[in-house]
């Protein structure tokens, strides 16, 4: 039986092209998506231009960390 389910690859390149951006957050609440660096990297070798910037959020303890946010270029 064949079934529709997406691949986590597939999940993270269908939520850049509608959202234009994706953080390591956005990916585990989303989609369970722990190892969003991978993807974005194995993307980056299919040929995709995917951009990423350092942003300081407020992690649950009221300190401030840095993650990166990755957006995808619109050529692709």
């Amino acid at each position: 039986m064949k079934t529709n389910k997406l691949t986590q690859r597939e999940q993270v390149i269908n939520h850049l092209k509608t959202y234009k951006s994706i953080t390591s957050w956005d990916a585990i609440m989303e989609y369970g998506i722990t190892r969003l660096s991978h993807h974005i990297y194995c993307l980056r070798k299919d040929g995709y231009i995917i951009p990423d910037k350092r942003i300081k959020v407020k992690t649950r303890l009221g300190n401030f960390t840095t993650i990166s946010k990755y957006t995808i270029n619109e050529t692709n």
